[in-house]
């Protein structure tokens, strides 16, 4: 199995589980009478279609806004798309660094704990 399959699976598996443990974690906090909590939807980054990098140059800017909100998040839900995967000059770096690119911009979440 080659590094972008692997890692697109991973990503992919992630995010499913991320989507279903968030319908879960409403529905016990509710069904609780926990207090309320927060958190951030964002997706759709891949960028412009000739982005050499396959992640949009605004994502680490909205990745840095979200890390910076005080109160803090609870968590973030990213539901793609993550990246661009083709260009449209064919010149787009392989999938395993588009991957790596979009987890570089999401640092200032990961460094914040979120």
């Amino acid at each position: 199995m080659n590094s972008t399959f692997e890692i697109s699976s991973r990503l992919s598996r992630v995010l499913c589980t991320g989507a279903v443990t968030v319908a879960m974690m409403a529905r016990i906090a509710f069904a609780a009478g926990e207090p309320e909590w927060r958190f951030v939807v964002v997706g759709d980054s891949p960028g412009d279609p000739a982005s050499a990098t396959g992640v949009s140059p605004y994502l680490a800017t909205v990745a840095q806004a979200i890390a910076n909100e005080r109160p803090a998040p609870d968590f973030v839900l990213f539901p793609g798309d993550l990246i661009s995967d083709i260009n449209e000059t064919g010149t787009a770096p392989p999938l395993a660094q588009q991957y790596q690119n979009w987890l570089a911009a999401m640092a200032p979440l990961y460094d914040a704990g979120i």
